[in-house]
């Protein structure tokens, strides 16, 4: 008798078996609610950005394909030039975005203006070992002021048909080259007017990557501009000296303006010349020094220019030399005046995932500095430059890139102009560099 009441008959089984099929069901839905209405909490947020607005909302339609959280954000775009003025308008007056998206340079410029994320929520360790070196840029001893998106490396842009027709095969590899080729392509005409030249270097007017030219330079010499001393204060290094006792920066700018000297028979470029990058794309300059992110702007000017791409030449050192560029980092952050912090930080878990990287470069063009993705070569040769250039770049902390420009430009001048010997005119420069970071930080 206690066995048979202890059995349960087959309508128990069944009612209990719907029973529990109900409850699983509910619990999942109760879920689903709870995720949507998470999302659904989630505020719409204003970004700010430097990247054309059609290829960066063409990302975002792509991203929010497997992450529908970044359909709330606002991505509005700002002119370069005038993106220091109008954000410092917008701060000032309490309606400035919840996001940026600009280079590494644009965030040092306003890292008082941003939240920096501490290490103890993301560290060193796991940064150095998730983005390559140009990436480091953003590293502070108060914390990370940004989460890199994209690399915009400087590369060698080449005429193949003004090489071809001066029997060059390649483009230099190093810089050491450009002085024979610079005497073989470069043309006058009786009066000593340069109607074709090799490459654009020496000026700073017409050049418009002149500044970071001249610090490629000097980093592939061994130096730097500023660094960190020892109480975590960044200081100017230009007047720096390598082990051996050579000067980087004196390297760098002997070379420099050498090509832009009427006496040298290197000379090449003068300040009469059009900027730069209208003369390669005109077919007035054989060789031009460009970002990554310029490649659109000069299909678009001439679409027939027969031109490819390559690194940057490099120094002619022993084996074991590091290459290297500079790069300018693409990175998100958050600035203090936004309404919604914490879910912009949502939202930048969103933009810095892989899946994202990978969409980003498919829309912008540029390399992500992954270090996971940029194991695989890209099938696309352009792509390819582009990334191993991305690999070995460097970047640095430039203070005020505006007011660093007026300094190197000066330094330049007065060199050209004959006005201060190179050594006097690097000694200046250091000090009104180290004014400014004292002003600054």
């Amino acid at each position: 008798m206690v066995l048979n009441n202890t059995q349960t008959s087959p309508f128990k089984l069944i009612v209990l078996f719907i029973f529990f099929i109900f409850a699983a069901i509910g619990v999942v839905m109760f879920a689903l609610y709870q995720a949507g209405a998470g999302e659904k909490r989630l505020s719409n947020v204003t970004m700010w950005g430097t990247i054309p607005k059609e290829r960066f909302d063409a990302f975002l339609s792509d991203l929010a394909e497997i992450d529908s959280k970044v359909e709330k954000i606002n991505y509005i775009y700002k002119n370069e030039d005038t993106f220091y003025d109008e954000l410092t308008n917008a701060l000032a007056s309490g309606k400035g975005p919840d996001l940026l998206f600009i280079t590494n340079e644009q965030i040092m410029q306003n890292r008082d203006r941003v939240y920096a994320t501490p290490y103890k929520q993301f560290d060193i360790r796991k940064f150095k070992d998730t983005y390559i070196e140009s990436a480091e840029s953003l590293l502070l001893p108060e914390g990370i002021i940004g989460f890199p998106v994209a690399v915009d490396p400087l590369v060698l842009y080449w005429n193949r048909t003004l090489l071809a027709n001066n029997q060059y095969t390649l483009p230099p590899k190093q810089w050491g080259e450009l002085f024979r080729m610079s005497q073989n392509i470069t043309r006058r005409d009786d009066s000593g007017i340069i109607k074709l030249s090799t490459i654009a270097l020496g000026e700073f007017s017409n050049i418009h990557n002149a500044k970071d030219i001249l610090i490629a330079m000097l980093m592939q010499a061994g130096g730097d501009v500023t660094k960190l001393n020892k109480d975590n204060k960044q200081i100017a290094t230009l007047s720096a000296k390598n082990t051996d006792g050579a000067s980087p920066t004196l390297n760098a700018l002997r070379f420099f303006t050498e090509f832009s000297n009427p006496a040298k028979s290197t000379y090449t470029w003068s300040r009469a010349q059009s900027e730069a990058r209208d003369a390669f794309v005109s077919g007035d300059l054989a060789m031009y020094l460009g970002f990554a992110s310029e490649l659109p702007l000069i299909l678009k000017q001439n679409p027939n220019l027969n031109f490819d791409v390559s690194i940057l030449p490099q120094l002619s050192g022993g084996v074991g030399q590091r290459l290297s560029t500079i790069a300018r980092v693409y990175a998100v952050t958050i600035p203090k005046v936004s309404k919604h912090p914490q879910d912009a930080g949502v939202f930048i878990t969103s933009l810095i995932s892989k899946d994202a990287s990978i969409l980003l470069e498919k829309n912008i063009g540029l390399p992500s500095p992954r270090r996971q993705l940029l194991a695989k070569e890209p099938t696309d040769p352009l792509k390819t430059t582009f990334r191993n250039s991305a690999i070995m770049a460097k970047s640095w902390r430039d203070p005020d890139p505006r007011k660093t420009y007026d300094i190197l430009s000066k330094m330049v001048e007065t060199v050209t102009t004959g006005k201060k010997r190179m050594s006097s005119a690097i000694e200046r420069a250091n000090r009104e560099l180290q004014v400014l970071l004292g002003n600054t930080y």
